[in-house]
């Protein structure tokens, strides 16, 4: 154990989780790979954010159109 190299996780900074953010908005169907994967992590407020911000881009735009 001593020879063995221990494996921290890096955590996600807050630069990254708005780029993530942002790329969901333009791309919504990466929201499908970003919000489960901040879920499974246990960072449920990330992952929660992610997936209401692109469900509410969603609904205003849909309005928008008038598709809704």
């Amino acid at each position: 154990m001593d020879n063995q190299k221990v494996k921290k996780h890096k955590e996600d900074s807050i630069g990254e989780f708005i780029g993530n953010l942002v790329i969901s908005m333009i791309f919504p169907f990466m929201m499908l790979w970003f919000g489960p994967r901040y879920l499974i992590k246990g960072k449920y407020l990330k992952g929660i954010i992610i997936i209401v911000i692109v469900v509410t881009e969603f609904i205003i735009v849909g309005k928008l159109r008038g598709l809704f």
